[in-house]
C-alpha cells in the first residue's frame, strides 16, 4: 500500500500531499518533504536518480518498482570561458536532452506506484517530451495541454507520444486546465510540481559527490525558477551551506529562447527571498549574448546546444565581466544537440566574422523550389495542396501533390521553410511558412535579376 509523502507550501506553510502539483489553500507551489529535513549523502549500486534512491522523498512512499531511462549521471567538463575556467554540467546528455528526465523518472515512478494509469501534463515543450516518454515506458497514457504557439518539431514529438494533445491559446490556459484535473483527483505534471523537484535535487547531489562542498557558485536558467530552487533545497537538504545560484533570465520576446521565458514564475517569489538574503542572485542576459555563449561552448567543449540550453552560460560571462561571482563555479546547461541551421548560421555571425555565402551553403535551388519559397514566403503559413495549386494556376506547373511534398522536404532541410502547427478544431493541422535564410536569398535572387 502507498505510504503518504508529504510537501510544504513556500508561501502558507501548509502540508499538503507530494502528489498535488499546488498548494490547495493559496495556489503557491510546493516542496517536497519539511524545511528541516536532513540527509547524508548515500548511493546505491543502480541505475538512473535512483542511485540516490535513499535521498529522494518518493522512496518514503515505499513504491517497489522505479522508472528509468538511465538519466542522471551527466558529463561534467571543462570549459575556457573568457581566459577562465567553468564546469559545464552536460545535461543535454539525458535520454531526452533535458534535466526535466531527472523528474520524469520521479513523476512516472509515482504514477505507476498509485496505481494510475492516465496522467494529465501541461507544459511548453520540454517538459511534455518528457514527462509523456517515461509515463509510456511506465506503461500510463499521457494527455497533454500545452499552447498552441509551441515550436511544430516539439508538437509533432508531443503528438507522437501522448495519447491525447490539447492545444490552448496560452500557456496560462494549459496550466489551468492541469490544475483543474488535479481539484478533480487526477494526477497532474506541470513544472513546479514536488515530484519534478524531488527529482533535479539530484544534480545538487551529483555536484557534491564529485565536488564536495568547494563550489562558489552554480549557475542554471530561470524560467519558472523550478530549477534554481530545486538544487538550492538538493544542497541544504544535505545540510550544507549552498554554493551561491546565479539564476539567469533572458530578455523577452527571443524567438529562439522560448522556453527559458516564464508566463508563470512559480517560484520566482522564493527566489527574491532568498536572494535579499544573498543565497541567490538573479542576472538578465540579451539574445546576442546567448549566441556568444554557443559559439564558446562549441568552440570549448564540442557541446552543441540549442540557445535556450546555454542562457546560464551567457549569465556566467556576464557575471565574471562585472564581478559578480569569483571562484569555483559550475554551469548547467540542457537541450538536446542542435541541428537548426537557420540558428547554426546566426551563431556563426558571432564568431566575428561573417557567415558564410548562401551559394556555398546550400544545395541548388532550382526553378520549381524557387516558385514554392515565393509562395511560401508570400502566402504561408500554408498547406503543400494549397502550394500546388497555386503551382499549376499561377505558374503552369504541372508537378504532382507528392512531388511538392519532396520539394518541401528539401527545402526544410535546407533551412529554408518550416513547419507550423495550427489547431483546426482540435486536430493538428501541418502547414509550411519561409525562415528568414529564405527571404535572403529571395532578396538576393531578385536583385540578381
Amino acid at each position: 500500500m502507498l505510504r503518504e509523502v508529504s510537501a510544504y507550501c513556500t508561501r502558507c506553510g501548509y502540508e499538503a500531499p507530494y502528489w498535488k502539483p499546488l498548494c490547495e489553500r493559496c495556489g503557491a507551489p510546493l516542496l517536497p518533504g519539511s524545511e528541516g529535513d536532513r540527509f547524508r549523502l548515500e548511493v546505491v549500486n543502480t541505475g538512473g536518480v535512483w542511485r540516490y534512491r535513499r535521498l529522494l522523498y518518493i522512496s518514503r512512499a515505499g513504491c517497489r518498482s522505479s522508472i528509468t531511462m538511465g538519466e542522471g549521471s551527466t558529463p561534467l567538463l571543462e570549459a575556457e570561458v573568457d581566459g577562465r575556467r567553468v564546469l559545464v554540467k552536460v545535461e543535454s546528455r539525458n535520454p531526452t536532452g533535458s534535466f526535466i528526465d531527472r523528474g520524469s523518472a520521479v513523476f512516472a515512478t509515482l504514477a505507476r506506484c498509485m496505481g494510475r494509469r492516465r496522467v494529465y501534463i501541461a507544459s511548453l515543450g520540454d517538459l511534455g517530451i518528457s514527462a509523456a516518454s517515461y509515463a509510456r515506458l511506465a506503461g500510463l497514457k499521457p494527455v497533454v495541454y500545452t499552447p498552441r504557439s509551441l515550436p511544430v518539431n516539439k508538437l509533432l514529438q508531443i503528438q507522437l507520444l501522448s495519447t491525447s494533445l490539447r492545444l490552448f491559446d496560452s500557456y496560462s490556459e494549459a496550466i489551468e486546465r492541469g490544475v483543474e484535473r488535479s481539484r478533480e483527483g487526477e494526477l497532474v505534471a506541470i513544472p513546479p510540481a514536488p515530484a519534478f523537484v524531488d527529482g533535479y535535487r539530484t544534480i545538487s547531489f551529483e555536484l557534491v559527490e564529485a565536488l564536495g562542498s568547494s563550489i562558489d557558485y552554480v549557475a542554471v536558467p530561470v524560467g519558472t525558477g523550478t530549477l534554481a530552487i530545486s538544487l538550492w533545497k538538493g544542497f541544504t537538504d544535505l545540510g550544507l551551506d549552498p554554493p551561491l545560484i546565479l539564476g539567469v533570465v533572458p530578455r523577452r520576446g527571443s524567438q529562439y529562447l522560448y522556453d527559458v521565458e516564464a508566463e508563470i514564475p512559480f517560484f520566482h517569489p522564493v527566489l527574491r527571498r532568498l536572494e535579499a538574503r544573498g543565497g541567490v542572485r538573479i542576472i538578465g542576459v540579451e539574445q546576442g549574448e546567448v549566441f556568444r555563449a554557443m559559439v564558446m561552448l562549441a568552440r570549448s567543449t564540442g557541446v552543441v546546444a540549442e540557445p535556450s540550453g546555454v542562457v546560464a552560460l551567457a549569465g556566467v560571462l556576464k557575471a565574471l565581466r562585472e564581478g559578480v561571482v569569483e571562484g569555483r563555479g559550475v554551469v548547467v546547461v540542457s537541450g538536446a544537440s542542435f541541428r537548426d541551421p537557420v540558428v547554426l548560421r546566426k551563431a556563426i555571425s558571432y564568431l566575428g566574422r561573417e557567415a558564410p555565402p548562401l551559394g556555398e551553403v546550400l544545395p541548388m535551388v532550382g526553378e520549381t523550389k524557387l516558385r514554392i519559397l515565393e509562395i511560401v514566403a508570400i502566402r504561408g503559413p500554408i498547406h503543400p495542396y494549397a502550394i500546388w495549386k497555386l503551382l499549376r494556376e499561377g505558374y503552369g506547373l504541372t508537378i504532382s501533390v507528392k512531388t511538392v511534398y519532396t520539394h518541401l522536404k528539401r527545402l526544410e532541410e535546407a533551412g529554408l521553410v518550416e513547419r507550423v502547427g495550427v489547431d483546426t478544431r482540435g486536430r493538428l493541422r501541418i502547414l509550411y511558412a519561409a525562415t528568414p535564410l529564405a527571404r535572403e536569398l529571395l532578396q538576393r535572387e531578385y536583385r540578381s535579376g
